[in-house]
C-alpha cells in the first residue's frame, strides 16, 4: 500500500541530512512504529509520507488516502471555531456540497457529546483537542493510511487511552497506521512492526515482539535501555 525507495532529505543550513537513502514499504492495513532518538528524522519522514515536505530525491508512492495527525496538532486547529465547525471543515475540503448533518459531524467527533459540539477550541483540554484533530483526519472516507507524528505527547492517561482506543478500533477495519513515536509503550501496544531510524538513516526493520526483546542495532539497545516504562 505504501512503498517508499530512497528518500533523502536535507535542510537548507542543515549540518547533515536529514534522511539518507531511506526505503521501505507498508501493507494495507499494517501497524508499523517509526522509533528512534530526537533528531533522528521520525517527524521528517512523516511529514514526506504525508505529502506536506517534498524530499530532496526518492520516491512516494502511496495507493489510496494519507492523512496526518501532526506533534503539535492543537496548533492546527482555528481557536475561534468551534468544535463542530472544525469536525465540519473536512467534509467541505473533501468536496461535499452539502454541509454534513450534526449527525455525521458528532459520529467524526471522537464520541463527544452534543455539548463539546458547541464549545470553542479554546475551551477544551489539550487532550480534548487532540481527539479532534484525530477526528478531522479521520473524518472523510475512505482513508488508506494515518500518519501520527507523537501523537501522545503531553497527554494525560485518560486521552492517551482513548487515542489508542480509536487507533485499535481503525486498525481492525483495515486502515494502516505509521507512528513516529518516543513512547515506546503505546509502540508496542499497538504496532505489529518498528523501524528505526538513526541519523536520518533506516537501520532496523524488524517484527514487534523481536525488536523489543531483542533489537538488532545498538541505537536499538540504547533506546530500550533510555525507557523508563516497564513494558521496555
Amino acid at each position: 500500500m505504501l512503498t517508499v525507495r530512497s528518500l533523502s532529505k536535507t535542510y537548507p543550513g542543515g549540518a547533515r541530512p536529514a534522511l539518507r537513502d531511506v526505503s521501505f514499504a507498508l501493507a494495507a492495513g499494517e501497524a508499523v512504529a517509526l522509533v528512534g532518538r530526537s533528531g533522528s528524522g521520525k517527524s521528517t519522514l512523516a511529514r514526506c509520507l504525508a505529502g506536506f515536505l517534498p524530499p530532496d530525491s526518492g520516491s512516494i508512492s502511496i495507493e489510496g488516502v494519507a492523512q496526518m495527525v501532526f506533534q503539535d496538532s492543537p496548533l492546527s486547529l482555528n481557536p475561534r471555531w468551534t468544535v463542530e465547525r472544525l469536525l465540519a471543515e473536512p467534509f467541505a475540503v473533501a468536496g461535499f456540497r452539502d454541509a454534513p448533518d450534526r449527525a455525521r459531524v458528532a459520529a467524526a467527533g471522537a464520541g463527544f457529546p452534543d455539548a463539546y459540539l458547541a464549545k470553542p477550541i479554546w475551551a477544551l483540554s489539550g487532550g480534548e483537542r487532540q481527539l479532534v484533530a484525530l477526528s478531522r483526519a479521520l473524518a472523510v472516507e475512505p482513508l488508506s493510511l494515518l500518519v501520527l507524528d507523537e501523537p501522545f505527547t503531553g497527554l494525560d492517561e485518560h486521552h492517551q487511552c482513548r487515542l489508542a482506543d480509536i487507533l485499535l478500533a481503525r486498525r481492525r477495519a483495515g486502515l494502516a497506521l505509521l507512528i513516529a513515536t518516543h513512547d515506546l509503550h503505546w509502540a508496542r501496544r499497538l504496532t505489529e512492526r518498528v523501524l528505526l531510524l538513526d541519523q536520518g538513516r533506516l537501520v532496523e526493520d524488524a517484527p514487534a515482539a523481536r525488536f523489543f526483546s531483542s533489537p538488532a542495532h545498538a541505537a536499538g539497545s540504547a533506546l530500550l535501555a533510555a525507557c523508563l516504562e516497564p513494558v521496555c
